[in-house]
């Protein structure tokens, strides 16, 4: 080979050194950035699991507080019930005072009204 031809060939050579540099830096880049991609793949992953955690610990609290609101409802219920029973009990010993005030059998009222609210009493 002449010194023209091995001359050509150095610089083909080194410009193909050249380009391999280049690729070699691209490709480090490219894992670089698969890298970085893979990390924060991964930070969001355990963010949605934390989230899914978060929003079913939301929803067994929320039905917890729904079963706690249907009781207290259902208490509350019942209390106006009894307290709806008790009030027409007064109004039946209150109209019971008065039949027997105007009859004036005291002792058969006596007797009446407390078997009233004895009857009244059992069926709470």
């Amino acid at each position: 080979m002449k010194k023209r031809e091995r001359e050509e060939l150095g610089v083909q050579l080194y410009g193909v050194q050249q380009e391999l540099a280049r690729q070699q830096m691209l490709l480090e880049k490219g894992h670089d950035s698969f890298n970085t991609e893979s990390q924060i793949r991964k930070q969001s992953e355990l963010d949605l699991q934390d989230t899914r955690q978060q929003y079913k610990q939301f929803v067994d609290d929320l039905n917890h507080q729904r079963k706690r609101g249907m009781k207290n409802n259902n208490l509350l219920i019942g209390t106006y019930s009894t307290a709806f029973l008790l009030s027409m009990l007064h109004v039946t010993r209150q109209s019971t005072v008065l039949v027997c005030k105007v009859q004036g059998n005291y002792a058969y009222c006596i007797e009446y009204i407390l078997l009233r609210l004895h009857t009244q009493i059992l069926l709470f």
